[in-house]
């Protein structure tokens, strides 16, 4: 056992984040942690690395267990190179090695009597040394650093220059380096491309320990995840379903199904001894009225059906009251995005011109002689390896940033609506509707309105600090002021990062109804799929039609 954790409980303020959690991981599973956005995935791995306190319960590492924990955003000292990084991941394998060291010193003057204990200990910490990799650490570095695209990069280089995305891999890189018994790994292929997504799921198949990881990546979970550990939004406690994501994903529609009809068929039967109730209590007064000469019998006669209309009255009372006293509760409704984008394209064949743009920063050319007309309803999906300059090209076309030489011409009524991967976090103490409502025009209650419309958060939550959403809900609320702008041509740069799979799935379908043009860079395998369009890849700053 590497981990065990019984009865936790966690609360901010009002609102429930964990209940009665119990979670038991042995060596060699992969588990995969999934939810809705903000419902405590973060916040439960948080707990078990002690960053968090739970309000009641217990979190139980196994006995000389080494954990690892990867976080969406890695934080270092300003003055900490990639050399030194690295080398303070590989404290608890140096702290190993030089125990190793002493121990043989001591065995070498040690009393025959000594011998034997000295010698039990040395195998005990040479047996976790081997099973962290100690032997193999400078082949692991260089493997590592290889395959997550970093070999590139000057150790001495500073940590602080690197892009958002370096700075990610640099710092699964040093987890992966440093080889604990327990990886507990939070979004670890956000800022990944396609190879080093699939050198990692390799990676990870052969780690000898144990993982938990958090991932919005339908293809990783596919190919890593042996157990999919769902925590409910509702409920706030986990539920297990074996296998990969299209095992859960599965197991989740036959779910759902049976629960809808189960619903269903009981309402249906609520519906029907409501009737028979309301009937049947009509049934005395649709008699006829007795005359003077049958008076008696029909006295006698409308007593015995008055007390048979009584029993089955109480009858479909007493069932009714059994249903209404444990119903079976009406399945929540997901969240629905309900797009309110507004092409409205000026009719012209040509919404955006690019010619000969190039880009230099520091006198290094990020982008070359880039030619490139966006036409009504053109959908342009852009690939490339990590620091190729996609985001840049996005923001040059945005108007962040400014060419080099060349030129971006729109058409008329042009507005673009812009997703980044990387924003301005809103203040903390803003609430999630002040963050939401800067730059739009409108009265309150009716941004209010359209932001509870979008389908992307519920009334309960738009007066909710910012500082204490999660980074899931914070993407969904940039995605939600793109909704608001009602921008004939979207930037999506890695729109999917971040998004629980509900909310997924409904903005993949949002933005195939969209009517306008479409500029995407993405390195989910499943978005690239099912993207309906032109796909281009961006290599040494130019950019070529693949297909």
């Amino acid at each position: 056992m590497l981990l065990q954790i019984n009865n936790l409980n966690k609360a901010y303020g009002p609102h429930q984040i964990l209940s009665d959690i119990a979670l038991i991981i042995n060596r060699g599973e992969r588990i995969g942690l999934v939810g809705a956005n903000g419902v405590g995935k973060s916040t439960l791995l948080r707990l078990i690395i002690g960053q968090e306190q739970a309000d009641t319960g217990s979190i139980r590492l196994g006995e000389g267990c080494e954990y690892g924990y990867l976080t969406q955003q890695l934080t270092s000292p300003a003055d900490v190179n990639v050399e030194q990084l690295l080398a303070a991941s590989q404290q608890q394998l140096s702290a190993l090695s030089q125990e190793l060291e002493q121990l043989s010193a001591h065995m070498a003057s040690a009393d025959p009597d000594q011998l034997s204990a000295i010698l039990e200990h040395y195998g005990d910490v040479a047996q976790r040394f081997e099973l962290r990799g100690g032997y193999e650490l400078d082949h692991r570095i260089d493997q590592v650093l290889q395959g997550l695209g970093l070999s590139h990069i000057p150790r001495e280089r500073s940590v602080q220059e690197l892009s958002g995305g370096e700075k990610t891999r640099l710092g699964l890189a040093a987890l992966l380096i440093s080889n604990p018994d327990l990886l507990l790994l939070d979004e670890p292929t956000n800022h990944l491309d396609h190879q080093a997504s699939a050198w990692l799921e390799t990676w990870l198949q052969a780690h000898t320990g144990a993982i938990l990881v958090v991932s919005h990546d339908r293809a990783f979970l596919d190919q890593v995840a042996t157990t999919i550990l769902e925590l409910d939004e509702h409920s706030h406690q986990l539920k297990t379903y074996p296998g990969n994501y299209t095992a859960y994903f599965a197991a989740k529609q036959a779910e759902r199904e049976r629960w809808e009809a189960d619903y269903e068929r009981q309402q249906a039967e609520i519906r029907q001894l409501q009737q028979r109730a309301k009937a049947q209590n009509q049934q005395v007064a649709h008699n006829r009225a007795p005359r003077d000469n049958d008076g008696f019998i029909y006295h006698s006669k409308g007593e015995n059906v008055a007390a048979a209309v009584s029993r089955n009255v109480r009858s479909a009372q007493q069932a009714l009251d059994r249903i209404l006293a444990d119903p079976i509760a009406e399945p929540p409704k997901p969240l629905a995005i309900n797009p309110t984008f507004n092409p409205s394209p000026d009719g012209s064949q040509q919404m955006l011109s690019i010619e000969g743009l190039s880009y230099q920063r520091e006198q290094q050319t990020i982008l070359k002689q880039i030619d490139l007309e966006l036409r009504p309803r053109q959908r342009i999906l852009i690939t490339g390896a990590n620091g190729s300059g996609k985001t840049t090209l996005l923001d040059l076309i945005a108007g962040d940033l400014q060419p080099s030489s060349g030129q971006i011409r729109s058409g008329p009524n042009l507005q673009i609506g812009y997703l980044r991967q990387e924003y301005q976090r809103p203040k903390p103490e803003q609430t999630l509707f002040e963050a939401y409502r800067e730059g739009l025009i409108g009265f309150n209650k009716d941004l209010i309105n359209e932001l509870v419309w979008s389908g992307l958060f519920r009334y309960a939550e738009v007066n909710r600090p910012v500082g204490g959403i999660s980074t899931g809900q914070l993407h969904k609320l940039q995605l939600a002021r793109l909704i608001a702008l009602r921008a004939n041509v979207l930037l999506l740069d890695e729109p999917t990062n971040h998004l629980s799979f509900d909310v997924l799935e409904q903005f993949e379908a949002a933005i195939n109804q969209f009517a306008g043009p479409i500029i995407a860079v993405s390195h989910d395998r499943r978005f690239i799929q099912q993207f309906a369009g032109e796909i281009w890849h961006l290599h040494e700053g130019r950019l070529t039609r693949l297909c």
